[in-house]
């Protein structure tokens, strides 16, 4: 076990939860995960880096996930830096889709999501980003509790993987981790 993700994106519930009971939510799981286990740490995976540094004084790291324009994460990135001195940061979810079907017939292709992994491994070492990969498998059913009943929402997230739904290693495979070894 690396550590305790209390919940994934909760900053997607501020709206139709209410952004402080969300937060009263997360504090009060934060004491007692580490009640019942403080050997491990304890993150929150932020769906970007406007929410990354809530609650930053109660967790062991932080972590967000990034699907937003490349060219803007290292300014982001340092931003985030700036405000939370303290802490290790890291990317625990990014990635572009191969999608491009019936749904979505202008989509990206497996060429496109290998060079944004090209790139993005490019900015990572540059400005010694620490990051975990979303995801190495391709799915073959996404639940409708995930993204929804849209068919253009479901067949977009099954294609995130660097190992396409027939077990073959897509182009990205090849930049699954950074040049530091």
């Amino acid at each position: 076990l690396l550590g305790w993700d209390i919940k994934n994106e909760p900053n997607l519930d501020f709206e139709s939860r209410g952004k402080s009971l969300v937060l009263a939510w997360l504090d009060k799981m934060i004491d007692h995960v580490k009640s019942l286990d403080p050997s491990h740490p304890v993150t929150i995976g932020w769906s970007n880096t406007e929410s990354a540094s809530l609650l930053n004084e109660k967790l062991d790291f932080i972590s967000f996930h990034y699907y937003e324009d490349l060219t803007n994460l290292p300014e982001l990135y340092t931003s985030l830096k700036t405000k939370i001195k303290t802490k290790s940061i890291i990317i625990t979810e990014y990635g572009l889709s191969s999608y491009n079907g019936f749904w979505n017939p202008f989509g990206d292709s497996d060429k496109d999501q290998a060079s944004y992994h090209k790139n993005i491994q490019n900015i990572f070492e540059a400005n010694n980003i620490q990051f975990m990969s979303w995801t190495l498998y391709d799915f073959t059913e996404i639940p409708k509790e995930v993204v929804g009943i849209l068919p253009w929402r479901k067949n977009t997230q099954k294609h995130f993987g660097f190992i396409d739904k027939n077990g073959s290693r897509k182009a990205s495979f090849a930049y699954i981790s950074s040049s530091k070894e």
